[in-house]
């Protein structure tokens, strides 16, 4: 969901349309309230999406420049933004086998995006039918 939100965002930011607002993405990604205005909250927390807010209300932009935002960072930081706050994984005890797994996952996670941003993201779909169609239009 983190990366769906993202490449929205970032697709409508390089195309110079309209930013997404919280209700626009609900609507297209076709999902609840709850789980979406989580996924916004924790990425303006972890600071990949910037709140602006203009007379038809609260929209979305990326806060980093999309050239050099890495896949795998933000991945990595909803990970951590979505433990719990009241407990950490410092308080678990350590079971190696699930211990192994876990950095076996994050191993697998960088070696398959390695260096790819959220521009190499968007771009890959760029030329897919009906890919900018679906998304809002900017206002002229």
């Amino acid at each position: 969901l983190a990366l769906q939100i993202m490449y929205l965002v970032g697709y409508n930011h390089m195309h110079k349309r309209d930013p997404w607002q919280l209700d626009q993405l609900i609507k297209f990604l076709d999902l609840p309230d709850e789980p979406v205005s989580r996924m916004v909250k924790l990425l303006v927390s972890a600071k990949y999406l910037l709140e602006i807010d203009d007379q038809s209300g609260t929209a979305y932009l990326p806060v980093y420049d999309i050239d050099t935002l890495r896949l795998a960072d933000i991945l990595s930081a909803v990970r951590k933004g979505g433990e719990s706050h009241f407990l950490s994984v410092s308080q678990l005890k350590p079971v190696k086998a699930v211990d192994d797994l876990m950095a076996e996952t994050r191993a697998a996670t960088e070696g398959a995006l390695g260096e790819r941003t959220l521009k190499d993201l968007i771009l890959s779909a760029d030329g897919e039918p009906g890919v900018a169609d679906a998304l809002p239009i900017a206002r002229g």
